[in-house]
């Protein structure tokens, strides 16, 4: 679905009237597809921006100025020709740079997704040792779309991986809800106190321990792309949005303590059987808070953060994603008889957003796609939200109570607070 949108035109707009309750301020531009974004208060006043290609660019988080040497180059080994492939996941330790690591995703030559951690050249958090590279998972691709991608540290200090299932459109070539391979799964892991050259650890807690027939990595399973994901700092709920086949863009919630969460691919897009107009059974299921559809030039759901910033108050509790072919930014909030209340809450205009991130300051930021014009950008929230839904069916104040949607199965209400099916409750 990306990969089809990067070829949408800039033009696509958003439906009219919708509210101008942020405002896009820009802080850095001639980057190269950016894909991650990030802020160690501890390590400096600059962000650390990943770039498709391979490299990890150092942005002054006040001036915008982008140094001339990037913090790490592996464009001689990154695979970055589709527009899915690439240097496309970053994370740092919860003690950087007293733990001098930091974690990437990035396709290599073979198409496969590599997840490696690097050290630090004498333990400067602004240069990292490209030849201390340590492989620490290798997923193989059966296809150059919905590859693995994010990476996170949770709450809890593991590292979460978020894979998509491997491609390609209109159906996945090895089916996500098989838990004997890591193509559309949230793996989680854990990478402290490990011995020389030992590449993870399973966490204790992880769902599928006792199952010889499931990868020990496996979190939750079920998913078709799942671009982006972040947690609550408030709540450590899960958050994670997961880009749809034909119809639908979805945005999920769970808490930590959920697993094991199926998230229905490919059985269901969103709320609904797939494909579409078949029945389904649902049970174990979990249904999304939120999804939209295609029209309007919408096209790919770019999964944001929840917002617990007291000083924007228009913002603060706010769950911001973006749509990347119409940059607009939506918000949903918790309210209303549908259980959340989604507002387009402004516009990217003519950018195409990829990823959401905190500054040091708490300060929201988006990172957008473009060959050698990307840009790295400031939302501000300066008007009341939720003058504009979405619109009519797709308006969360419509759903029933602790439901995103209505899934197209018997009637009854899909899902509860905890988003899973009403069959499996």
């Amino acid at each position: 679905m990306l990969a089809r949108a990067a070829a949408l035109s800039l033009a696509l707009a958003g439906p009219a009237g919708a509210s101008d309750a942020i405002r896009v301020e820009p802080l850095a531009g001639g980057l190269d597809r950016v894909t991650a974004i990030h802020a160690v208060a501890a390590a400096g006043p600059h962000l650390y921006v990943a770039e498709q290609p391979g490299r990890i660019r150092l942005v002054d988080a006040a001036t915008g100025v982008v140094a001339a040497v990037p913090m790490l180059d592996i464009v001689d080994r990154v695979r970055a020709v589709a527009f899915e492939q690439g240097l496309t996941g970053l994370a740092f330790p919860p003690d950087f740079p007293a733990d001098p690591r930091l974690f990437v995703h990035y396709t290599r030559a073979d198409g496969a997704s590599v997840i490696a951690r690097f050290g630090l050249l004498a333990g400067d958090p602004a240069r990292a040792d490209p030849d201390s590279e340590l492989v620490m998972l290798v997923v193989d691709q059966p296809h150059p779309t919905h590859n693995c991608n994010q990476l996170a540290f949770g709450p809890d200090a593991m590292l979460w991986i978020g894979c998509g299932d491997g491609g390609s459109g209109n159906g996945p070539i090895l089916d996500p809800q098989w838990l004997g391979h890591l193509l559309g799964k949230v793996l989680r892991v854990d990478v402290a106190n490990l011995a020389p050259g030992q590449p993870y650890r399973i966490p204790a807690d992880n769902p599928y321990l006792a199952d010889p027939s499931a990868r020990p990595e496996i979190w939750a399973n079920g998913l078709r792309n799942p671009y982006r994901f972040s947690f609550d700092p408030a709540t450590d709920e899960l958050w994670l949005t997961d880009v749809g086949q034909s119809r639908w863009e979805e945005v999920n919630v769970v808490p930590m303590a959920s697993a094991p969460v199926n998230y229905g691919w490919p059985v269901m897009e969103a709320h609904q059987c797939w494909p579409a107009g078949t029945r389904c059974a649902v049970d174990g299921l979990h249904l999304p808070v939120h999804a939209y559809g295609h029209d309007g030039g919408r096209c790919a759901v770019i999964g944001g953060l929840r917002v617990r910033d007291a000083g924007q108050p228009v913002l603060d509790g706010a769950y911001l994603a973006a749509d990347f072919c119409t940059g607009e930014v939506f918000a949903l909030r918790e309210g209303g008889p549908g259980g959340f209340v989604a507002a387009v809450a402004g516009r990217a205009a003519g950018h195409l957003p990829t990823v959401f991130a905190r500054d040091a300051d708490g300060r929201i930021l988006l990172g957008t796609y473009g060959f050698g014009n990307g840009s790295v950008l400031r939302l501000v929230g300066v008007d009341a939200l939720f003058a504009d839904r979405f619109g009519d069916s797709r308006a969360a104040a419509q759903l029933p109570a602790g439901c995103g949607h209505r899934a197209a199965l018997d009637g009854r209400p899909a899902c509860g607070r905890d988003g899973r099916s009403a069959a499996s409750r």
